[in-house]
């Protein structure tokens, strides 16, 4: 698969069943006779003008810039970008497209400003074909090429040779133009907003319907009202699969009343009569989709529109759908600058990992099925038998009731009765922090944590086995100086070719996370803090892996939210680590795994979604270390059974990957739903 292309997410035709009755029904499709005008070759893209019927007899005019390489073989995603309101009339497109160098101009200096002061200089349509998608962006009525006369004479005036006469009076005509638009369309019974729905649903079909992009990858954008085109084209159009919105999103009461000259071009009495705008996630779910909204946005107050934003999560998660909704407030106002600008391409960098070729061979093998709540699996394999522990508990994650059991097996796929190995006491509760084996002994890591307020953090404890069956006394994993390890690991520890280990331990107060390094062949002594600078994110629950010059890597989880992995490298064998940064690898904020071949290469396993949804199970191979260009579907929505049992934390989905290379193949011990404690068994071919 070629890196830069991005792969989209493929909602399962029985999901769409969640969706309400639509109270808005799109026109059927026309054909567009679609016809380039222009063309111009970029940096990695071409862009096109061109002309296609969109809904009625007049013909839209759109820029379309399709990637290099983009072709029936290898199809790139596609993206619907929707420009915003702004009361700048003169341009549309040129709000997202860098206008080409035949556009008149004062067309050019006008869409540079706009930009310069909206976007931080950026335009995001010929960013994002950069990136690898295939890019349309559409005029709206009453905006660029199907603005008025004197519109194009105020931006002449404005940016262009002819003199400034009564060029307020201009502007604020236009402005009150909007009302003539909406009464002369009311009068032939057409809904302005609607038929910019229908037509920017036109452009999706028209998107969609491009050899070189794939029919199934296809999202939308808009910051302003270019948001809440987005939200209502995803809401009704099936083309569209995901999506992102930028700075709009409120309460009806937050709205002017009577409306203003603004107000016009997104009215739709069908919806606004009867609903207030959080209700469109009714029609939106189950469809993942991101809304960001700015702290200090003066447009849509920070108070309503978080009330907004729980009232989408409530309707999401009444479909069952809660963890594909995303919704964050950023530092500042009415803006798309380059930091949101960033969340965005995370957000659907994500979905690259989506719509993946299946994985060949791949076995799941179920290790325990019980009710109640199961997580934390950690798999290894000692003196012939396969081992895998995981926390239980009757119904809630870390619940005081929480116990630590396991199951042993000679083949990998045939696993015994569970039987209990750490239980709970009064004041704490356990989960498994890991395997270590050292000479003729196993050793299970144990984390001992306060079941009274579980933020405290946790200690390092460990038992120990010769025969599999029989365990020692639990005693205190111990630092370098003989203290107790203040803290709890989340990962097997790395044993590098030299025989040092190395690791990452939780530390307290709180679960801060630090690299931690032991040349103690034990592995339950000797452990010494490594040096580990502050970074980026919040880290937490690494795991690591070498790469073939001997660099080594830990992958974080960022609890801040950013959903994408978080990244830091050693160069002198674990002794001091770079300051964690974020990658350009998706995440579900969850615990992954990542290890290394006898090849050489390297792997990671994780749910790279971009959001909390751990739906499907991705596994990518890397020469380097660093780029991981052999992407592998495990499992996806469509293979995912019911949850059994709802829980505190029971996330649905494949939960907490943890792998173990052995016998020609990459074990990977799991959860579903929090429930059934799985190995997937991925044959090294």
């Amino acid at each position: 698969m070629n890196r830069r292309s991005i792969a989209w997410i493929l909602l399962p035709p029985c999901l769409f069943l969640l969706m309400a009755a639509r109270p808005l029904q799109l026109k059927a499709p026309v054909e567009p006779h679609t016809r380039v005008l222009a063309e111009e070759q970029r940096d990695g893209y071409v862009c096109q003008l061109i002309e296609y019927n969109a809904i009625g007899p007049e013909r839209v005019l759109s820029y379309l810039l399709i990637p290099d390489g983009a072709s029936v073989e290898n199809p790139c995603p596609g993206l619907v970008l929707l420009h915003d309101h702004g009361a700048r009339f003169d341009i549309g497109k040129e709000k997202l497209v860098r206008p080409p160098a035949s556009a008149p101009a004062y067309i050019r200096a006008s869409a540079q400003e706009w930009v310069d002061a909206g976007f931080d200089g950026v335009y995001l349509a010929d960013r994002l074909a950069a990136e690898g998608y295939a890019v349309i962006v559409p005029d709206a009525l009453y905006w660029g090429s199907r603005s008025t006369a004197l519109c194009q004479h105020w931006s002449r005036m404005q940016f262009g040779s002819e003199p400034p006469d009564s060029l307020r009076a201009v502007k604020q005509a236009v402005y009150e133009g909007q009302r003539a638009v909406y009464d002369s369309l009311a009068r032939k019974g057409i809904v302005w907003a609607e038929q910019t729905l229908n037509e920017d649903a036109a452009a999706a079909r028209l998107l969609a319907a491009l050899p070189c992009v794939d029919e199934g990858r296809i999202g939308c954008f808009g910051w302003s009202m270019g948001a809440h085109r987005a939200w209502l084209l995803a809401a009704f159009c099936d083309q569209v699969r995901t999506g992102v919105a930028l700075c709009w999103m409120t309460l009806k009461r937050t709205q002017a009343d009577p409306p203003t000259a603004s107000d016009y071009s997104m009215m739709i009495p069908a919806l606004r009569d009867s609903c207030d705008f959080p209700d469109i996630a009714r029609w939106l779910r189950p469809k993942p989709f991101l809304f960001l909204s700015g702290k200090t946005d003066k447009l849509f107050p920070a108070d309503a529109t978080q009330e907004a934003f729980d009232r989408m999560h409530a309707l999401y998660a009444e479909a069952g759908a809660g963890d594909l909704l995303r919704t964050e407030f950023f530092e500042g106002g009415h803006h798309c600058g380059l930091r949101e600008q960033e969340k965005i391409l995370q957000y659907f960098a994500q979905l690259r990992y989506q719509g993946l070729p299946a994985c060949p061979g791949v076995e799941f093998i179920r290790v325990s099925r019980q009710e109640g709540y199961a997580n934390n699996a950690v798999l290894t394999h000692f003196k012939g038998h396969y081992y895998c522990m995981w926390q239980h508990s009757v119904r809630d994650e870390d619940a005081p009731d929480t116990e630590i059991l396991y199951a042993r097996s000679r083949d990998g796929r045939k696993w015994s009765r569970p039987k209990r190995l750490a239980a709970p006491a009064d004041s704490f509760f356990v989960s498994p922090g890991g395997w270590i084996q050292r000479g003729d002994s196993l050793v299970a890591l144990l984390n001992l944590i306060s079941s009274k307020d579980r933020s405290r953090g946790g200690e390092a404890w460990y038992v120990s086995t010769r025969d599999g069956k029989h365990w020692r006394e639990r005693r205190r994993v111990r630092m370098a100086d003989g203290t107790a390890v203040d803290g709890i690991f989340e990962q097997d520890p790395l044993t590098l070719r030299e025989g040092r280990m190395v690791g990452a331990v939780h530390f307290r107060p709180g679960y801060q996370v630090n690299p931690v390094f032991t040349d103690d062949p034990s592995g339950v002594r000797g452990w010494r803090k490594a040096l580990f600078p502050q970074g980026e994110g919040l880290p937490l629950e690494p795991s690591q892996y070498e790469c073939r010059n001997g660099t080594l890597v830990m992958h974080f989880r960022d609890q801040k939210s950013s959903f994408v992995k978080l990244a830091s490298i050693s160069e002198d064998r674990g002794l001091s680590w770079s300051p964690p940064q974020k990658t350009d690898i998706p995440d579900s904020r969850s615990k992954q795994c990542a290890g290394t071949l006898s090849d050489g290469r390297v792997f990671f396993v994780g749910n790279p979604t971009g959001n909390k949804s751990r739906r499907m199970l991705v596994i990518g191979f890397s020469e380097d270390g660093r780029h991981f260009d052999d992407l592998r579907l495990l499992a996806g929505e469509q293979d995912l059974p019911p949850q059994r049992q709802k829980g505190k934390y029971k996330t649905p989905g494949y939960n907490y990957p943890k792998a173990l290379v052995r016998d020609d193949a990459i074990w990977i011990a799991l959860s579903v739903n929090k429930e059934d404690i799985n190995v997937v068994r991925v044959p090294l071919l």
